[in-house]
């Protein structure tokens, strides 16, 4: 039942998106993280689904709403907080700066 319902609401989000849209309209895709917690692994899977989402659609916004570098001891005991977390951030296209 739950693949069913997931399969509708494939088919509404699909078909609201292949509606013509008025020409001044934008659309922009809105992408939130949290709680990262200096998953420094996870980052090369992430990157990519930000790109491929980034393929997908012209406007995209990427947001962390934070605690993002405690957690890992190589993130934790680099002189410059937060480095590397900052760099693979901006790599994910976050445009952090501490």
């Amino acid at each position: 039942m739950r693949k069913f319902i997931y399969g509708i609401y494939l088919v509404i989000l699909y078909s609201h998106s292949a509606i013509a849209q008025p020409a001044d309209t934008l659309t922009l895709t809105v992408v939130s993280v949290n709680d990262m917690h200096a998953r420094i692994d996870h980052f090369p899977g992430f990157i990519s689904w930000m790109d491929s989402i980034r393929e997908c659609n012209e406007h995209v916004l990427l947001f962390s709403a934070g605690d993002n570098f405690t957690g890992n001891p190589v993130v934790d005991q680099y002189p410059d907080k937060g480095y590397p977390m900052i760099q693979l951030m901006n790599l994910a296209g976050l445009i952090f700066r501490p």
